[in-house]
């Protein structure tokens, strides 16, 4: 029990009481803020002495994710085979015209040689050329009347829907070029005039 001297204000030394609490309240919690602060920092470091040429080494590892990449790359944009006037008597009469090609170029992370790293195919969208012009009734000109070679015209082969491999590279690469080359079919009795149009389909593919 503590007793106050005679002629001490006993409201004074309350209030001071009450500042002194307060002023330890605040104090306690501002070291408990400071310890919870450092508690929740956590790096990475070595720690060593103060010696001459000391050292430590702290391990960091970092990672980093590489997916699968393919890009193709066909030249031109967009091609006609036969310009106005390009197919001749002599065309006709042999029942084809060689002309038109695409340039291919693919590239690919993925895989390593002997193993194919990316393949290309290429394919018609549908089974018939679309016409326009003036012909009834309108023609119907096959897909398959278009042939396409890789092997600068050793080999030829008729467009469809099914497709065809046109490329093929071993093991990843930073760019497999391919030309590919066109002979269109021409007949008298079937291609009357007009603007006749096909869509190609290429896809590329990495196993």
């Amino acid at each position: 029990m503590i007793e106050l001297a005679a002629g001490v204000n006993r409201t004074s030394v309350r209030s001071r009481a009450i500042s002194v609490l307060r002023r330890l309240i605040r104090n306690s919690i501002g070291v408990a803020l400071v310890l919870g602060s450092a508690r929740a920092v956590q790096a990475q470091g070595c720690t060593t002495g103060n010696g001459a040429n000391a050292s430590c080494t702290a391990p960091f590892t970092i990672t980093m994710t590489v997916i699968k990449m393919t890009r193709l790359e066909i030249a031109p944009s967009s091609l006609t085979l036969l310009a106005s006037g390009d197919a001749t008597v002599p065309d006709y009469e042999a029942g084809f015209k060689t002309a038109g090609s695409l340039g291919l170029t693919a590239y690919t992370n993925n895989g390593t040689a002997p193993t194919p790293g990316v393949a290309v195919t290429m394919a018609a969208a549908t089974t018939n050329f679309s016409y326009s012009g003036t012909a009834s009734p309108t023609p119907t000109k096959a897909a398959s009347t278009l042939q396409w070679s890789i092997n600068s015209g050793g080999t030829w082969n008729n467009m469809t829907t099914a497709g065809g491999t046109v490329l093929t590279a071993p093991g990843a690469t930073a760019g497999t070029n391919q030309t590919v080359i066109f002979r269109t079919g021409l007949s008298w009795t079937a291609d009357p005039p007009g603007t006749y149009t096909l869509t190609l389909n290429f896809t590329i593919t990495a196993p």
